[in-house]
């Protein structure tokens, strides 16, 4: 569902990698990547960004917040019910 692929070099792009959904450009984490990239090395980035990519597709397939499946751009509330579920549901951590 959720996957990325480094930005060829001979193609002129303001990104170094680009992130898809369904085949498609996803440009929320793409954007997030890019502007890590300002902040710390690629190889921590490209962590980073490993590490979100489970959770994007977890938050669409098993996501719940009354009844419903969250999505990433909902509310902050919303979101935080999301993290602290994937964390104690999935990842098996205390919150």
């Amino acid at each position: 569902m959720y996957w990325y692929e480094y930005c060829p070099k001979h193609v002129e792009s303001k990104y170094q990698l680009l992130v898809f959904k369904d085949n498609k450009p996803f440009l929320p984490l793409t954007d997030y990547y890019q502007d890590c990239l300002g902040r710390i090395d690629k190889s921590s980035a490209t962590s980073y960004l490993k590490c979100l990519l489970p959770f994007f597709k977890w938050i669409e397939e098993k996501s719940n917040y009354q009844g419903n499946r969250v999505q990433w751009n909902e509310s902050e509330g919303k979101i935080r019910v999301a993290v602290e579920d994937y964390l104690q549901h999935e990842m098996s951590c205390k919150v």
